[in-house]
């Protein structure tokens, strides 16, 4: 494994790559610094954050580098692991090569458009609420929409260092 690649909007993306590459001695890149810092087809560990089912910025790692391991943040637990098993299914990636990490979700930090789609989820996933419509994994959801918070936590990454211990 060559280095770790991530692309990260609040921050907790690129948490976890330091925290990671700090843990399994690896150098961490952001994905625009990458492209001067590593050769096309290098191995990577990449790590981005989940918006609308997509993990921010795998399109263009996987088409310059040998994406390894997928580490998608998201905003909080997966604990029926619909967002993991969906990523699996889109980006065609073996199970055990992908990995859902919860985030949090920091108004404050959000950019442009980002913001205000948001604000529209929160307000969708509130009218869910009222209705008594929400799943579990919402409700955390709408929890972390309206109260905020960085979740990032090294412990997360235990499957991930397990993970490449095996694969290196």
């Amino acid at each position: 494994m060559d280095a770790i690649v991530y692309q990260s909007h609040t921050g907790h993306s690129k948490q976890y790559a330091e925290l990671l590459g700090k843990k399994i001695n690896l150098p961490v890149y952001s994905l625009k610094e990458a492209k001067s810092k590593l050769k096309a087809n290098s191995e990577i560990i990449f790590f981005g954050w989940l918006m609308a089912g997509n993990a921010s910025g795998y399109d263009k790692a996987h088409k310059r580098y040998n994406v390894r391991g997928l580490c998608a943040v998201g905003m909080c637990a997966d604990t029926n692991n619909k967002q993991l098993n969906d990523l699996e299914k889109k980006y065609r990636i073996a199970h055990g090569d992908i990995f859902y990490l919860p985030g949090g979700f920091e108004q404050e930090k959000l950019r442009g458009i980002y913001k205000f789609m948001m604000s529209g989820m929160k307000n969708m996933m509130q009218t869910l609420e009222k209705k008594g419509e929400l799943t579990d994994d919402e409700a955390m959801t709408l929890e972390m929409y309206k109260n905020g918070g960085n979740i990032v936590a090294e412990e997360n990454l235990a499957p991930v260092i397990l993970w490449y211990e095996r694969t290196k």
